[in-house]
Parts: structure tokens; C-alpha cells; sequence
């Protein structure tokens, strides 16, 4: 059975628990909704700019739903003591390895745009920017010919910002996440060798 950890926006309660459009809704004295809305005026008879930053809230969940896994293994590609297993004189193509990493940290940027379009025609292309920071302690490895097969990802506490032109909207302190007991990649995921 292939499960996986899920996505980025399961370690933030604000956007999963169905606040956030509230929270952007509150918060329209922050720069970064005047300049959502900035190219709305000569729209005005379609929109408020309560509206358009309702509409623009309401979409943000989907740039976030990131695969989880990509982000972590991108992270554990980088350890080195990994790199070790892709010794083939080392360790046979049919060797299996369980390796406990300690705590670790993982720090992931990504780059999301959302277009904003009215009545079909595009007005403006929002750049956002989220810093993610995953802390595992503990967490198991399946390895097997180089490659990460499966993993149990241990205790977790995530923290993340999320920005739009350079001014914070969502920003959370590390906090403990529930992950799944453990994950099997549909793809098994190469490391990269010494």
C-alpha cells in the first residue's frame, strides 16, 4: 500500500482550518493587500477590494498544497552520512538499510504565483514566497540500492511564512505536527551518489 506525508498546507492550521480568508479578511491594513488590489480600480463595477482580497485569499490554499515528501526529501538528499548507501561494493542491490537520522532540519523556499483575472481577462500576477522549516527528530529511513524507499518521519514541529511582495501574511512558530506513522514512496527516490 503507497501512502504518503500529504501536503505543505497540513502543517498550517490557519490555512487547513478554513481561517485564513478570515485572517486576510481582518488584515487589510497590511501592505500586502493594498497591493493585491492594485490594479482593481478600473474594475470597479465588478469588484470591492474586499472582495478581490476574499477571492485572492480563498485561492492561496492551492499554491500551498505542496507535496510534502518532495520538500523532505529534498532535504535529506543533502545529508551527507546518506550518500554513504549509494556504495554498491558497500551494500548489495538487494540489502535493505533502516537508518535513524537524528534531529534534523529542513529549510525549503518556494516561489508561487497566483494570477488574478477578471471576467477572464488577467489584471495582475501575484508573486508569493514561503519559507518552510520542517524539524524531525528520530526519523527512519528505508534504504535499498541507493534509494529512499520508505520512511517513518518520527517526532515533527514545522514552521512556515508565507509572503506577497516582500510583506508578511501567515506566519507561524514552530509548532508540533501530526504526520502519518510512516510513508512509501510511489517512486522510490534516488540519492545522489559521493
Amino acid at each position: 500500500m503507497i501512502s504518503t506525508p500529504g501536503t505543505v498546507d497540513q502543517l498550517m492550521p490557519p490555512v487547513q482550518g478554513g481561517s485564513w480568508t478570515d485572517i486576510a479578511i481582518g488584515d487589510q491594513e497590511n501592505p500586502a493587500f493594498g497591493l493585491i488590489a492594485r490594479n482593481l480600480p478600473r474594475f470597479d463595477d465588478f469588484l470591492t477590494n474586499a472582495t478581490a482580497v476574499k477571492a485572492v485569499a480563498a485561492r492561496i490554499p492551492d499554491l500551498l498544497r505542496l507535496d510534502l515528501g518532495v520538500v523532505l526529501v529534498g532535504g535529506w538528499k543533502k545529508i551527507a552520512e546518506l550518500r554513504g548507501y549509494t556504495d554498491a561494493k558497500k551494500y548489495g542491490p538487494e540489502e535493505t538499510i533502516v537508518v535513524e537520522l537524528t534531529r534534523h532540519i529542513i529549510t525549503s523556499v518556494h516561489k508561487p504565483t497566483l494570477d488574478v483575472l477578471v471576467n477572464a481577462v488577467k489584471v495582475d500576477t501575484l508573486p508569493f514566497e514561503l519559507k518552510l522549516t520542517v524539524t524531525l527528530d528520530g526519523a527512519l529511513l528505508t534504504i535499498r540500492a541507493g534509494k529512499i524507499y520508505s520512511v517513518s518521519p518520527g517526532a515533527c514541529k514545522g514552521s512556515f511564512e508565507l509572503k506577497c511582495e516582500g510583506f508578511s501574511i501567515l506566519k507561524q512558530d514552530p509548532a508540533a505536527v501530526r504526520l502519518p506513522g510512516e510513508w512509501t514512496f510511489k517512486e522510490p527516490v534516488q540519492i545522489p551518489p559521493q
